[in-house]
């Protein structure tokens, strides 16, 4: 299912790309096969070859739940979002927004906050008909930020159009949010109850707590607005904000939660400081160690330049080499919780790209020749996703990354769906999938392996 706020936020932010789009898409008209660097022609495929590749659905999981909040959390969080929705006139046509481009945008915003309430109320009544665990109330609670944001993003825009100078009164808010995100964002001790799961799940905690902030301090960092401002880009800042409120909002009462959850609230903050050390360890005696740049020179058979697996291999690095980067960053910040995750991703992402080196290697992997390649890089990495659901349990670091490598593979068969609902003979381009197949394949297959090294070290 496409995510209501990536494609509000998309129309906002990415109106002028539209052009673009649409050139692209003719584009794909003509059958223009792939050419590698040594000049050899590779084949093309068409909306009927797409078809071959989705034989049967991708197994899907929930994130993984650290905390449960309460009911009345959620149930301000609607409230938050209905009384933004409120604002908004209706209905929001050419008489109340003349501009039919902006219009389009408002209403996109709107849209995607009312489906995000949706989701929100299914998610509570979902919650009310299971066990008190089920995890629901976490999930609807995060997602009040989305569409809180979405909701902020169309009732300022409107407001903006009658009225700019609302944009100098968010640069007052920004300051006030920023200052509250700056005070929750250390950590003095990392804690949680005693015992192999506690910790997993401590773990699991810090590690979102971590994720969350940062993402908004990204969004602040880049923050900007002014009255000379398009109306949309002047909401779309005031989205911004929101979300951050909402995020701090979810923070303040998950951490609640965790703190009169805890029993012996025990200090895992060794625990986790030696385990991202013995990680970095590992990284700087791997290829991944190598300057800045230069790992794949150092990991790349000599035989491959400029060849399509060379392409396959470089993309099956970089998530290794993401995740290195991010375990630097973590430790450098002292966000354990983060670094944690990183570890986990790096001790995959080393593992994946070590397997199809392997494949390469010994001739099992090859360069793209059918569409049935593809379907059996994609059949075995869902083979291989069903087994990480078995052999990965319990709320963790390590769950978590299952079910981001799980969306990464729905979202490849989303890309694939595509492709394939066009006209049968249409030429489209599946290289980028292939490699995505081959990729995934191989993270899956690595990811017990690589989240059981990691747990060893925590524990």
């Amino acid at each position: 299912m496409t995510d209501p706020r990536d494609r509000s936020r998309g129309r906002r932010r990415f109106l002028a790309a539209a052009g673009t789009l649409g050139t692209v898409a003719l584009a794909g008209c003509t059958v223009i096969p792939w050419i590698s660097d040594d000049g050899e022609t590779h084949p093309s495929f068409t909306a009927a070859d797409a078809r071959v590749v989705l034989t049967e659905d991708a197994p899907t999981v929930e994130p993984p739940v650290p905390v449960n909040p309460e009911d009345d959390a959620v149930s301000d969080g609607l409230e938050d979002i209905d009384e933004l929705l409120a604002a908004l006139p209706e209905p929001l046509d050419a008489e109340a927004i003349p501009n039919g481009v902006v219009r389009e945008s408002i209403v996109d915003d709107r849209d995607a906050a009312r489906e995000r309430r949706d989701d929100v109320e299914a998610r509570v009544d979902e919650h009310n008909g299971q066990a008190e665990t089920n995890g629901q109330l976490y999930h609807a609670l995060r997602t009040t930020r989305d569409a809180r944001d979405d909701a902020r993003a169309a009732a300022i825009a409107v407001a903006a159009i009658d009225d700019p100078s609302v944009a100098d009164e968010l640069e007052a808010e920004h300051a006030t949010v920023s200052t509250r995100l700056a005070d929750r964002r250390g950590v003095e001790t990392y804690r949680g109850d005693d015992g192999t799961d506690e910790r997993l799940r401590a773990a699991l905690f810090y590690g979102r707590r971590e994720a969350d902030l940062s993402e908004v301090d990204r969004r602040l960092g880049r923050w900007g607005v002014s009255s000379n401002d398009d109306v949309t880009n002047i909401g779309s800042a005031a989205g911004d904000l929101e979300f951050a409120a909402a995020t701090a909002d979810v923070w303040d009462h998950l951490d609640e939660r965790h703190d009169a959850e805890l029993e012996d609230s025990t200090d895992h903050t060794a625990a986790f400081e030696a385990t991202i050390e013995e990680t970095i360890d590992r990284v700087e005696s791997s290829a991944f160690g190598e300057p800045q740049g230069d790992w794949f020179d150092a990991a790349r058979p000599a035989d491959l330049e400029g060849s399509e697996l060379e392409n396959v291999l470089y993309a099956a690095g970089r998530p290794a080499e993401r995740a290195r980067d991010d375990l630097f960053d973590a430790d450098a910040d002292e966000r354990l919780g983060a670094g944690i995750d990183a570890a986990i991703r790096f001790e995959t992402g080393r593992r994946a790209f070590e397997r199809i080196r392997e494949r390469i290697e010994d001739g099992s992997l090859d360069e793209l020749e059918s569409a049935a390649e593809i379907r059996a890089e994609r059949e075995a990495a869902i083979d291989a996703a069903e087994s990480a659901i078995e052999s990965i349990d319990g709320p963790s670091p390590g769950a978590h990354v299952r079910y981001e490598t799980l969306r990464s593979l729905e979202r490849t068969d989303d890309a694939t769906a595509r492709a394939a609902a066009n006209d049968l003979g249409r030429t489209v381009s599946l290289h980028g999938e292939f490699e995505d197949y081959v990729q995934l394949r191989a993270r899956l297959e690595a990811l017990p392996d690589g989240v059981e090294a990691v747990r060893s070290r925590l524990l």
